[in-house]
């Protein structure tokens, strides 16, 4: 009778102030009656729970933890309910783990491991059978089951009593309701809520998203600068510093402002492929995500997808769907399923995340703050080659990307000039002058040429930064001692003199010179084909559709291209570069070959028995790569006058074409050889027929040393920018969408 009175009552509990944390280590074992030793006995058998998907974490949550066990209770079990999707975009699991740290430092590992249990939960009603597990088949503890305060009005009595803790009152009979205090209850609508958190986050963040675009209009001079009071409203009054301060409410006592500051910024930025968004971003994300049509195309096929056209606008079926992805499978292969879909979800949302981090205040009215926009020029200093690429961001089309134009500079007699052409005594080229510095003048004055033309011809951009960076040619000739830091130096400062000093008449308000490693070159490119064919569906349709048979995400798109003196080879988290020039002195022109000693066969044998070694030495260091990739720049020449560009084909299927048009080639007959030199200009000194044939074989060679013959291709030039128009999958691009991210910073 006693126990039947206390279930009906609700017992209201004022958890006092609270201590907190810092840093990761799941419990393990059960709770050892020797590490509770100094438990009273009287509270041994007293246990409490809180279940809420109230991530991500805070000194609330730790502030709650602490009650609990001064309250009297001997073990604390906290379940952070999995969400689907993750209200706040963080997850259960990556809360616990935080949590957990902070619990460890608060109490010390031994006693958090035995008085705290952190879990995530698929499942609100897997809790209690997790509790029994932990305590065994015997104990009969009085359970605390703590409840948000929000639930204390009598409307929720008879869910509480018929719904909620029946799910414990089955293991624990002696189990009993209590409400927890708005200061210690994450799951709170008041000032201390995980609610309350994140629109302090998200606070931070558009404080910080607006202080930068200022500074970036400031800096470039690509928008109309905002007024005193744009200012005042985006910027002004210290709104950072103002949510900082809100933030450090929320900071456990035990952890440092640097831990603090570094768990904010993880949060902000995605940490963990964890998107943040409010409440509000979040259902705007979904109906985004629901009407893309690759994501349709994706989820089409989903076991957990109820079919036909009526789903797609209705907000109340996307929850059932997610309802079903979350619930366990035992089947690994739709549980593997599930996971793909959870992974596309998060994709997307980091993405959209990060487009609408220009927002300014959560639920304004007030139109989004554009990006200001940002226009430079990239300057690709090849083996053979300088070409001027002028790119645009920002605006209308957000952070993507858009080629304005691209230009080569020429010497004057119509050749080609790259920049090892400024070196005294150097080859080829029609320079006037015989030292560094009066070559490098007369480059800088085509550069500023180039510059102002582009400018004049655009007038509504302003060209404000310049990247100049140097490839293999330039690696080349620093790995023979023909240049060194003199030369470079004085380079650098020739450009910084033109374009960055006060006086300049094409003054650019960033001005670099660089030698960029092959690992950079690599990694820029492969970010260039992200950006160009992040939609590898599109490209390989066979692989997709294995990928979507087996329950995988569509494959990610690497990055394969040529270079006279090198080739780049780039996938997520790995960038390669292979010395595979085809520049060999005897059959260069500029050497002083002469125009057909390629065809000399025991020449042309020099050059594929030196190229065939390095690439099978380089063999030996890797394993057969294998995957999707884009064949540009020289690769995609190749391919073209081979007649396999802009189609899916494996490595095993180029290499055999490859093959048989360098036989036309190096015959200099057939069908393939007439229709490439149709592209030869008449009077043109470019040796288009010789450099076509060395890169059609060296393509032939590495794809059939390196590759995997199952490996998948598609070679293309280009592709459309935001606006349409084409653009070229070039490193330059990598390199300008870096240079507009950290512009600010």
């Amino acid at each position: 009778a006693q126990r039947e009175r206390r279930f009906g009552q609700y017992v209201s509990t004022s958890l006092s102030e609270c201590r907190s944390l810092d840093v990761c280590r799941p419990p393990r074992g059960p709770t050892s009656c020797t590490m509770l030793a100094h438990v009273d006995a009287a509270d041994r058998d007293k246990m409490a729970v809180y279940l809420g998907a109230s991530q991500p974490v805070s000194g609330t949550h730790t502030a709650m933890v602490q009650a609990l066990l001064d309250h009297g209770h001997a073990v604390v079990f906290i379940f952070l309910l999995r969400w689907r999707p993750e209200r706040y975009g963080t997850t259960a699991d990556s809360g616990a783990r935080v949590l957990r740290g902070w619990v460890d430092t608060m109490l010390g590992a031994e006693e958090s491991a035995a008085r705290v249990r952190i879990v995530p939960l698929q499942n609100d009603h897997d809790g209690a059978a997790v509790m029994r597990e932990h305590l065994g088949p015997d104990a009969d503890p009085e359970v605390t089951v703590c409840y948000s305060r929000k639930y204390a009005p009598e409307k929720y009595k008879s869910r509480i009593d018929d719904e909620w803790m029946p799910l414990y009152r089955r293991e624990f009979p002696r189990a009993m309701p209590t409400f927890l205090s708005d200061d210690q209850d994450p799951g709170s609508e008041g000032a201390g809520g995980s609610s309350a958190f994140v629109a302090c986050l998200a606070a931070l963040r558009d404080a910080r998203v607006a202080a930068e675009s200022l500074a970036l209009a400031a800096l470039v001079g690509g928008a109309e600068e905002p007024g005193s009071t744009e200012i005042s409203a985006l910027a002004g009054g210290g709104a950072e510093e103002k949510a900082l301060t809100a933030l450090g409410d929320f900071r456990p006592g035990h952890v440092s402002n640097e831990s603090w500051s570094e768990y904010v910024d993880q949060l902000l930025g995605g940490a963990n492929s964890e998107p943040f968004y409010t409440g509000a971003e979040k259902k705007r994300i979904e109906e985004e995500f629901f009407a893309d049509a690759r994501v349709r195309e994706r989820l089409s096929a989903s076991p957990s997808f109820a079919g036909g056209d009526a789903f797609w606008a209705d907000p109340k079926a996307w929850g059932e769907f997610w309802k079903e992805s979350l619930t366990e499978s035992k089947d690994e292969a739709l549980w593997a399923r599930f996971a793909a879909e959870d992974a596309l979800w998060r994709s997307f949302a980091s993405d959209a995340a990060r487009r609408r981090a220009s927002y300014v205040g959560e639920g304004s009215s007030r139109t989004p703050y554009v990006t200001p926009v940002h226009s430079g020029v990239v300057v690709d200093c090849g083996s053979g080659h300088t070409s001027l690429m002028f790119y645009s961001t920002g605006g209308e089309c957000g952070s993507a990307v858009r080629q304005v134009r691209r230009q080569h500079l020429t010497h004057v007699d119509g050749g080609n000039l790259p920049l090892t052409d400024v070196l005294p005594g150097a080859s080829g080229g029609a320079f006037q002058g015989t030292t560094l510095a009066e070559r490098l003048d007369e480059l800088i004055t085509q550069l500023k040429r180039v510059i102002q033309q582009a400018q004049e011809e655009s007038p509504s951009l302003r060209y404000t930064s310049l990247y100049i960076g140097a490839t293999g040619g330039v690696r080349e000739k620093m790995t023979q001692g023909q240049m060194g830091d003199l030369e470079l130096d004085q380079m650098r400062t020739g450009f910084e003199r033109a374009f960055a000093s006060d006086g300049a008449s094409d003054f650019m308000a960033i001005v670099k010179f660089e030698v960029l490693s092959g690992a950079q070159e690599a990694t820029w490119e492969h970010e260039a084909a992200e950006i160009i064919w992040d939609e590898s569906h599109k490209f390989f349709p066979a692989a997709a559709a294995a990928a979507d048979a087996a329950g995988e995400l569509a494959p990610h798109v690497g990055l394969f291209s040529g270079g006279g003196k090198s080739m780049q080879l780039a996938r997520r988290g790995s960038a390669l570069s292979f010395p595979f020039s085809t520049f060999p002195a005897e059959l260069e022109e500029r050497q002083g070959a002469a125009p057909d000693a390629w065809l000399d066969p025991a020449k042309w044998d020099r050059f594929a028995e030196e190229l065939l070694a390095k690439v099978k030495a380089s063999a030996v260091e890797h394993e057969l790569f294998d995957g999707c990739f884009v064949g540009t720049a020289m690769n995609h020449r190749a391919a073209r006058y081979t007649e396999i560009d802009e189609q899916p084909i494996t490595a095993g299927e180029a290499v055999a074409a490859l093959r048989a048009s360098l036989r036309q080639f190096r015959a200099q007959e057939g069908a393939l050889y007439e229709r490439m030199m149709r592209d030869h200009r008449p009077g043109s000194s470019y040796p288009l027929a010789r450099i076509t044939a060395m890169h059609t074989f060296r393509l032939a060679t590495v794809l059939e040393n390196l590759f995997s013959p199952d490996a998948c291709f598609f070679f293309a030039k280009n592709g459309t920018d935001c606006t349409g128009h084409p653009i070229d999958c070039e490193w330059t691009v990598g390199a300008f969408a870096e240079l507009a991210r950290g512009l600010c910073h």
